[in-house]
């Protein structure tokens, strides 16, 4: 296989992208039906079918019989258009002197008037490359009506002719060997090297290689191609590159510029710009799209870890935005800004740090697409706002986000923004009412459920802990009896889930207060809250299964999972317990490890105390036993003391005192396990 043919190949794989009926350039088809009926007309042109992609109803002049001189080929023929002229037609013919091609025909064979004494034809507009030899030796030859869309001209295709090319086509004379019109040549143009073909009746120019030494690159443009387009290695070997400007026409690029030093870019019009073409191109700055494109696709990486990049000016004619996951990660953007529909693939805006305003018209956000962006302030929607889950995370500068009253589909979207304030330019949080603005509740229940360290639902939260404890918790109560009225409160104001545990509501700080429902999480994470707001040492444990609290009563530390208490009503068989019974109790509650789950939690303590001792054990000995009945017996008579910091650990009755409550419940206790 010849080069041209070669280089079609590899090029028919990405342009049947573009065009969906396509031919390999470069390669001879067979343009008509040898064994096909053919048509004679009265005039002695013979036709045949012309086959191939796209060539239905479609005839090709494949011989001429008359004697006429003045010849007038058809532009159709039994309802069929007439687009090709095959080989050596006129070839020789010494009657034909002037010839009328219609402008539908495309396709010229070999030879077709070589040696013939025709004096005038004209070139068809549709005929793009005049093969070599077409009139070869015509030496009566002297009018030839060109056109400005010729891309090609053999140099033997009016040798031995009185034809003077025109001014304007005499640099689309090429020496290459050119078979017929499907045939392939190449050109140089200053630094560039670029092959022109035809295709799906389309001129095509490709450049295919660069002889510069970089600095400030303009790829020519040209007048007479339908798609420009170049192959992605063409400056693979050029280091010192500052800048490129495409052609306004290209269409068809997959040059990449990965990892160079490139630092302007001008773009075509309606130009995609593929994976990775800048990645890591730390010093480009500044990129400009040329024209009115209507359609942008910003590839996957595209432009990540440019990190001089401060702005890209979307087209406002562009109406439908595409970015590619990771497309602008780590770059140096401090705004960006469309009117367009835009879908912004998972991690597309991650770790923009300088990033301070960003907007978009209507929105399809996945996955963190905007995620990590240190300086972010303002999210601007103009339109239907799609939010997939924890589309918006971690923007911990983040105060506002507009929605502009657009309607809004959300999953759990927004989450670790712990600065974002408002909606709308307005406080979503009431101060006054300790709830969330009222213009403002619906929406807020409906998008921020799955909200976690977001600013106005931690004041929220704030606000409700702090409502609660001043409802339930009175001067003068001992550390247990707090604990007893919260963990009642608790288990009297929220239900374990019957439905998806993993549902992100479920695991934030606000789950209970914003729920009827929720799951281990959201009761230990409440607890610990209302716990710290009593005025007690509290922490939140948990492992793979389960979730609970760690509390100081009295001066010792016991377990408490009020979630399993949760028994429709208060029960308190999970109530104020030590290490050993939970490890005892094995399961769920076999191991466990401290946790901050968010920053309203950083009140905990740094190191997991240990739970020694178990309610009753008051000479701590590590066992309930008789000696600690017979030991509250002698306390509540006057004949014996307990240290301050065990008192707690007499009151089995969890009511907040020692008495004969107490002593009764323990005895139980002890007759139960055999101990009495």
């Amino acid at each position: 296989m010849n080069r041209k043919k070669r280089r079609a190949a590899a090029l028919i794989l990405s342009a049947a992208l573009m065009f969906p009926s396509v031919y390999v350039p470069g390669t001879k088809l067979n343009m008509y039906t040898a064994n096909s009926a053919e048509t004679e007309t009265a005039d002695g042109m013979v036709f045949s079918k012309r086959v191939g992609l796209g060539f239905s109803d479609q005839l090709v002049l494949t011989e001429y019989t008359g004697s006429a001189s003045d010849v007038v080929i058809p532009e159709t023929v039994d309802g069929k258009t007439v687009t090709g002229i095959g080989d050596r037609v006129f070839a020789e013919n010494a009657s034909v002197s002037t010839v009328t091609i219609p402008d539908t025909v495309n396709y010229f064979g070999g030879e077709v008037f070589r040696d013939s004494s025709v004096k005038s034809v004209n070139i068809p507009k549709e005929l793009k490359i005049i093969p070599g030899y077409s009139f070869y030796n015509c030496q009566d030859l002297t009018d030839v009506a060109f056109h400005d869309g010729i891309a090609a001209i053999a140099n033997t295709a009016f040798k031995k002719t009185g034809v003077i090319i025109p001014e304007q086509l005499r640099s689309r004379v090429t020496g290459d060997e050119l078979a017929d019109s499907d045939d392939f040549c190449t050109f140089t143009n200053g630094d560039f090297v670029y092959d022109v073909f035809v295709m799906d009746g389309k001129v095509w120019v490709e450049y295919t290689g660069y002889k510069g030494t970089g600095g400030d690159i303009v790829i020519p443009d040209s007048s007479y191609a339908d798609v420009i387009s170049c192959q992605q290695d063409i400056f693979q070997n050029t280091k010192n590159i500052r800048s490129v400007v495409f052609p306004e026409k290209m269409s068809l690029l997959t040059i990449r510029f990965a990892n160079t030093a490139i630092e302007e870019v001008v773009l075509p019009e309606n130009f995609d710009i593929t994976d990775s073409m800048f990645e890591n191109c730390t010093e480009l700055s500044s990129v400009t799209f040329r024209g009115e494109s209507g359609s942008i696709i910003i590839g996957e990486k595209a432009f990540r870890n440019c990190t001089s990049l401060k702005n890209l000016d979307i087209p406002e004619t562009c109406q439908q935005l595409t970015i590619g996951s990771r497309a602008f990660e780590g770059s140096g953007l401090t705004k960006f800004s469309t009117n367009a529909a835009a879908e912004v693939g998972a991690w597309a805006f991650s770790g923009c740090s300088s990033l301070t305003e960003a907007g978009f018209g209507a929105a399809d956000m996945k996955s963190r697409a905007i995620y990590d962006c240190g300086s972010l302030k303002e999210l601007d929607f103009g339109g239907k706002t799609v939010l997939a889950d924890v589309s918006i995370y971690s923007c911990d500068a983040l105060e506002n986000i507009n929605f502009n009253g657009s309607e809004v589909v959300s999953d759990n979207s927004i989450r670790n923004c712990i600065s974002l304030m408002n909606i709308d330019g307005a406080p979503a949080f009431d101060s006054a009412t300790g709830d969330f603005a009222a213009d403002k509740k619906e929406f807020i229940l409906s998008h921020f459920n799955g909200a976690d360290e977001v600013g106005f639902v931690n004041e929220y939260v704030k606000a409700q802990v702090e409502k609660v404890v001043k409802e339930n918790v009175r001067d003068g109560m001992t550390d247990v009896e707090k604990l007893r009225a919260i963990h009642d409160w608790v288990c009297n104001n929220t239900d374990y889930t019957e439905g998806s545990v993993q549902d992100r509501q479920y695991h934030n700080d606000a789950s209970l207060f914003m729920n009827d429902f929720t799951v281990c999480e959201g009761y230990a994470r409440a607890c610990n809250l209302l716990y710290h707001a009593a005025g007690l040492e509290t922490c939140y444990v948990h492992n793979g299964e389960h979730a609970w609290n760690v509390v100081k009563a009295g001066g010792q530390y016991f377990h408490i999972d009020t979630t399993w208490d949760d028994q429709g009503a208060p029960v308190h068989d999970w109530f104020l317990k030590s290490d050993a019974e939970m490890q005892e109790a094995g399961g769920a509650h076999a191991q466990w490890e401290l946790y901050t789950p968010s920053s309203l939690h950083s009140f905990q303590a740094s190191v997991l105390p240990e739970c020694s001792y178990s309610m009753g054990d008051v000479n701590t000995d590590g066992g309930v036993n008789i000696a600690d009945l017979v030991t509250m017996q002698r306390y509540l008579l006057g004949n014996a003391d307990i240290s301050p910091d065990k008192r707690v650990l007499a009151d089995v009755y969890s009511d907040g005192s020692c008495d004969g409550f107490d002593i009764g419940l323990l005895r139980k206790k002890l007759i139960a396990k055999g101990n009495l």
